[in-house]
């Protein structure tokens, strides 16, 4: 019988994909698109915080309990899962490098550390001393502690650092969402040459 069905994650996925159409679709105003793709993006994040959880925990279900429960074993559905979106996180990042050449033309540029200006570069330090850092918690990885608790809804960022001739060692750099910081700050923008180049008033929008 379960090659006549779909499991209901397979099909969520096929709604969620029709989100990211809508993304897409460059009939779509630039900013509803840009929007359709942050909908995607947290459809996806719930997803697998939600449904890939309870599939992981089924997979230690007695095989009876599976065979009542599913009509596919949790671990085949897990590999049509990560199958679909492979794909779909490959049409999310051509999509998303469309519209950011897009925003680029309305003089809105998405920007990182290595084409920030010497003033930009200053500014990003401040606000990250006086803003961001306070917020910031920095978790220790090591091979003879127990891994910490990974809070549900937080941002993680992993770093390995090491020293010359001395082992790696890891680090979590987590993040409270219950603290309001902005995941994308407007900066000074100044005059450049090129596709840069700014309004009348000297204004570019730098994120």
């Amino acid at each position: 019988m379960s090659l006549h069905f779909n499991p209901r994650d397979i099909t969520w996925l096929a709604f969620n994909e029709r989100v990211l159409q809508e993304a897409m679709d460059e009939k779509v105003p630039l900013h509803l698109r840009i929007r359709f793709l942050g909908i995607f993006s947290n459809n996806l994040d719930e997803f697998f915080r939600v449904r890939v959880a309870g599939l992981k925990r089924a997979m230690d279900f007695k095989e009876k309990v599976i065979a009542e429960s599913f009509y596919q074993p949790p671990s085949k559905i897990l590999q049509r899962i990560n199958e679909v979106v492979m794909r779909q996180q490959q049409n999310f990042d051509k999509t998303w490098k469309k519209i950011q050449t897009e925003m680029a033309d309305h003089k809105v540029f998405i920007k990182n550390s290595k084409n920030l200006t010497a003033k930009q570069k200053e500014f990003v330090r401040q606000y990250f001393d006086e803003v961001v850092e306070s917020n910031v918690i920095p978790i220790l990885l090591h091979e003879n502690t127990p891994m910490p608790y990974l809070r549900d809804k937080s941002l993680y960022l992993g770093v390995a650092m090491r020293k010359k001739r001395l082992a790696i060692f890891q680090q979590l750099c987590h993040h409270r969402n219950s603290i309001p910081v902005c995941r994308k700050v407007r900066i000074a923008a100044y005059r450049r040459s090129g596709r840069e180049k700014c309004n009348a008033a000297g204004r570019c929008d730098h994120f």
